[in-house]
């Protein structure tokens, strides 16, 4: 009967001259990981991923189709090689947007959305954000009119965490829509692409009570809260600007008549 040759230990390593670095002391940066991603896609800069919520008065799916293309175009969100991708899920009164692309070009976008809260935008949330992709789910701007399920969401019994577990099924249904709708825009066999939403995607399309309970989350930014991080730099002040003036109702009146060596060493006594 043979033996079983015996594992080598995980630590065990063979020796070179060439990378004299024993490999399970190599350590992967933050850095490392965003140029791996830059590398991949192809790029010098970031490309970015947003997952918006909004919510409009009384307006129809169609109409937001509008309301929503004047700052793409303002912005200048498809011009040249690089341009801004996404998702628009439109329902009546409420969207769902999925944006990907150059990080400047989705500020630029932001910085026009902003000037439609509060007037057409009710309430908005920035439900993801990420910022380091190394792919994108769509080729260009896609749109889909939807209707809400039938199914509401309802929190399970016992999660600690109830508006982490919200935010997270609404960025799981999102991603699975978006999945599905990817498979349909690379289908090059398949003819017309309707522009409403296909009712076998109901599973996955957010129902109003999860929408109403993300965006009643002020934990998250609005597009006004974004777009005032990107466009404003938040001026510092120093020590002296907020303690002068010296406000009369605060400070001790003998406060400033004290010596160097005044000093109550016997504070700790009774």
């Amino acid at each position: 009967m043979s033996q079983k040759k015996p594992r080598s230990p995980y630590y065990k390593i063979k020796a070179s001259e060439l990378d004299p670095t024993p490999t399970f002391q190599s350590r992967q940066t933050v850095n490392d990981v965003v140029k791996f991603n830059m590398q991949t896609i192809g790029r010098q800069f970031y490309y970015q991923r947003i997952v918006l919520i909004t919510q409009h008065n009384n307006t129809s799916a169609p109409f937001l189709k509008d309301v929503f293309a004047k700052p793409i175009n303002k912005s200048k969100c498809t011009a040249g090689e690089e341009k801004m991708t996404g998702l628009f899920i439109l329902f009546d009164s409420y969207t769902v947007q999925i944006l990907e692309g150059p990080e400047e070009m989705l500020n630029l976008y932001f910085q026009e959305l902003a000037g439609l809260e509060p007037k057409v935008v009710r309430r908005s949330r920035i439900v993801l954000n990420y910022t380091n992709i190394n792919q994108r789910f769509f080729r260009r701007i896609i749109w889909r009119i939807a209707e809400f399920p039938s199914n509401f969401y309802r929190c399970p019994e016992g999660v600690a965490d109830k508006k982490f577990h919200q935010c997270q099924t609404l960025i799981e249904r999102v991603y699975e829509l978006s999945s599905k709708i990817r498979e349909e825009e690379l289908d090059d066999s398949a003819g017309f692409k309707s522009s409403y939403l296909s009712t076998d995607y109901k599973n996955f399309t957010p129902d109003i009570t999860l929408l109403d309970a993300v965006l009643a989350m002020n934990e998250l930014q609005s597009i006004t809260d974004y777009s005032n991080v990107i466009s404003q730099i938040p001026a510092f002040y120093g020590f002296s600007e907020q303690v002068w003036p010296i406000p009369d109702d605060l400070t001790p009146n003998n406060v400033f008549d004290w010596n160097e060596y005044d000093i109550n060493l016997n504070f700790w006594q009774k």
